[in-house]
């Protein structure tokens, strides 16, 4: 199974169990990257988790660096530089986070493989570090930038290159929103247009839920002690993706000092700041769930000129202010806050 960190700013959807037309909308769920995979659609196809079981499979077998033999895992044993066109998953995750790895000036990178299976967040497996070698991380440093790698395609297949040797990739803040879109263009295929697709909290929103509304949409309270219960804000939304991160739950301490999951690539070291967490509304979720990560790097203040920068993309944030939870938005944000 390929296993990516459990979205931290939960995002709970709200269903309706005892509308009249409740009988005509299905819930499908199973376990897929770690996590839950939940949607809600009208269907009766009989044969529509099996279909969706192995489209999660081939995904996996493609981006999970938990397998041993997918695509991922060879190119960064360096057992493979090439692969075959058809491979669609692998060759839209490389070329998506090219561009928003340029769009972020670098504060995202998927290059950073190293350095979170240094720090103990990777997929190497959670060994919580006891002392900071700050020369390994300025070893490590050497191997990481997506500048210094290059996708060539041609209409059978595909060429990685790497400037260097021992560049590895570390999908895990893409990935999972890219899961979520590859099974709402199934629902697409098969004529369905009203569904909710969720991996691990990273979500499309598509039509109407069974009561012929938008879907509701609760982000938790992204603070330590809270549960997956305590919400503090409830969204509206359709036609929509939505992605959260955020360090308040993915972190180990070490001699009083904490160490979040969140990776700066321009310094090696886990990100800590006054944002806790970040919720983000785009087109796709391969977008939400990469700015996502993307703002938690930048920080508070460059995060919202970040995303008031970006097209059809809005986002609210939350952060620290002097030991009171607070809640900033994008420019656009507000009307997807549903009325009481």
């Amino acid at each position: 199974m390929m296993r990516f960190s459990l979205c931290f700013l939960t995002i709970i959807s709200f269903f309706a169990c005892k509308d009249s037309k409740v009988s005509l909308y299905q819930q499908i769920d199973g376990s897929t990257m770690g996590t839950y995979y939940v949607i809600k659609c009208p269907t009766s196809r009989p044969q529509i988790k099996q279909e969706i079981d192995s489209l999660l499979t081939e995904f996996n077998l493609q981006l999970s660096t938990y397998i041993d033999s997918s695509i991922i895992s060879q190119i960064n044993k360096e057992k493979l530089s090439s692969f075959n066109i058809s491979k669609s998953h692998i060759r839209k995750t490389f070329e998506t986070s090219k561009m928003i790895f340029e769009n972020s000036k670098g504060d995202f990178d998927p290059t950073i493989a190293v350095l979170t299976n240094y720090w103990g967040f990777g997929y190497t497996g959670r060994k919580p570090i006891t002392k900071v070698d700050s020369t390994k991380v300025s070893i490590l440093l050497d191997k990481v930038g997506f500048q210094k790698t290059n996708l060539s395609c041609n209409n059978q297949a595909c060429k990685l290159d790497r400037s260097i040797s021992g560049i590895k990739f570390d999908f895990n803040a893409i990935a999972k929103g890219q899961g979520v879109d590859a099974i709402a263009d199934y629902l697409r295929g098969l004529g369905i247009s009203d569904f909710l697709v969720d991996i691990g909290g990273e979500q499309v929103l598509s039509g109407v839920n069974s009561k012929g509304e938008d879907w509701s949409i609760g982000l938790n309270n992204p603070t330590e002690d809270s549960n997956y219960r305590d919400i503090v804000q409830v969204l509206q939304l359709s036609n929509a993706a939505i992605a959260s991160s955020g360090n308040y739950r993915s972190f180990y301490e070490v001699d009083g000092k904490k160490y979040s999951h969140t990776i700066n690539p321009h310094t090696g070291y886990p990100e800590r700041s006054n944002l806790l967490a970040v919720t983000v509304i785009a087109e796709t979720c391969i977008l939400a769930d990469a700015y996502a990560t993307t703002c938690m790097v930048k920080g508070l203040d460059n995060a919202i000129k970040f995303i008031d920068a970006l097209p059809n993309t809005e986002a609210v944030f939350f952060y620290n202010n002097r030991d009171t939870l607070d809640i900033a938005m994008s420019e656009n944000f507000q009307p997807y806050i549903k009325e009481e």
